[in-house]
């Protein structure tokens, strides 16, 4: 019980996870966006200037077309555009843009919330098929869409879905199914490090990681016990105490070797009861860092990470559950100042999944890359 328990300490109900920072993860490092704007910028450029964001278009396609390119550099400047949409529950879907290239798909696509003010930059989409038979169903995982961006005064994201397909099992008049079922959302409060990293970053106290830490590997606790022989962290003895909200603070924050570390302590084991079976914590801390390009420095300098580890989780009273949890930034002070460095405070209370059924088909002859194009 305590380990299920564990499971969901920074996770909110199932299925609802913030994705995108898990597929820029499991990118390659070595890929640069280009100088030109390619054909994927410019359709950005259009559809962005549609969601009225002319003040700051110019910004925000350069996020976008980064975060296409570390997606998948070899199709993002060839991306085609289609009109295609649908409606459901009051918020609409319109694909944008899609390639089909290799044994690979991209497809951009927008949702617009038309009624309310239900969607975010943390909305988690969950498909309701998969969108390409497949002869081994071990074969191919398929990650939620990129979130490329989000404008709250249109109430409008923009996405971006990779899908690996067998092509031997695909004839030239298959239709690509854009299928969404569900969409989960849940509160985020966002809180900026920034003017605390200024503040209490510079002299920090360092310890060794307690023998019973746990590597934590792009967001998944390892399950081996592995680590470095060493494994310097910020002093927990040393803690700020800087209240974050009133289940998590900031214990400490700082330059180690280079390398920024955040360190978050959970003071109190708090449970809420969200329906008949189920309890969580109410609240759940991520920590967020990118810079100016929209791309987390785990992808910019994997190779600083020792053994793949991004930071520590500890317990210190016994019970199996982290009451600590440090994350480790490969960044320069330049990208903190020009980028974004914050804790996002989930209340998992909030929790809530708006059922429908939005579905396109898109003809893959339509957007098929073929050389010489």
């Amino acid at each position: 019980m305590k380990k299920a328990i564990q499971a969901k300490r920074r996770t909110p109900p199932a299925g609802f996870e913030a994705r995108s920072d898990m597929q820029i993860l499991k990118l390659t490092a070595e890929t640069k966006p280009g100088r030109r704007m390619p054909r994927a910028a410019v359709i950005l450029c259009v559809i962005l200037a549609v969601m009225g964001l002319a003040t700051t278009l110019a910004a925000t396609v350069d996020v976008c077309n980064a975060r296409l390119h570390a997606l998948w550099p070899e199709a993002a400047e060839f991306l085609m555009p289609v009109d295609m949409s649908c409606e459901a529950e009051g918020i609409r879907m319109e694909v944008i843009s899609a390639v089909v290239k290799d044994n690979k798909a991209m497809i951009t696509f927008s949702l617009q919330d038309l009624e309310g003010d239900r969607l975010s930059e943390h909305t988690a989409i969950t498909s309701g098929s998969e969108a390409f038979p497949r002869s081994d169903e071990e074969q191919y995982t398929v990650d939620g869409p990129l979130c490329l961006s989000y404008d709250a005064a249109e109430k409008k994201g923009v996405y971006a879905q990779v899908y690996d397909f067998e092509p031997e099992l695909i004839s030239e008049d298959y239709e690509i199914p854009l299928l969404i079922d569900s969409l989960e959302t849940v509160k985020v409060d966002e809180t900026d490090l920034r003017p605390m990293l200024e503040q209490y970053g510079r002299d920090v106290k360092t310890a060794e990681a307690p023998g019973d830490a746990r590597a934590l590997r792009y967001r998944v606790v390892s399950t081996d016990g592995s680590r470095p022989e060493t494994a310097t962290i910020l002093d927990p003895s040393a803690n700020l105490k800087i209240p974050l909200n009133e289940y998590v603070e900031l214990s400490g924050i700082g330059w180690i070797d280079g390398m920024l570390h955040v360190q978050i302590h959970y003071p109190d084991h708090v449970m809420k009861k969200i329906s008949r079976d189920t309890e969580y914590f109410p609240t759940s801390c991520w920590l967020r860092m990118y810079g100016v390009d929209g791309i987390s420095p785990w992808h910019w300098h994997p190779e600083k990470l020792p053994d793949g580890v991004i930071g520590w989780e500890w317990d210190e009273n016994g019970d199996e559950i982290g009451d600590w949890e440090e994350y480790i930034f490969p960044c320069e002070p330049i990208d903190v100042e020009e980028g974004v460095l914050r804790a996002e405070l989930r209340d998992n209370t909030s929790w809530q999944e708006i059922k429908g059924n939005w579905s396109v088909k898109i003809p893959m002859k339509r957007v098929q890359f073929q050389e010489g194009n």
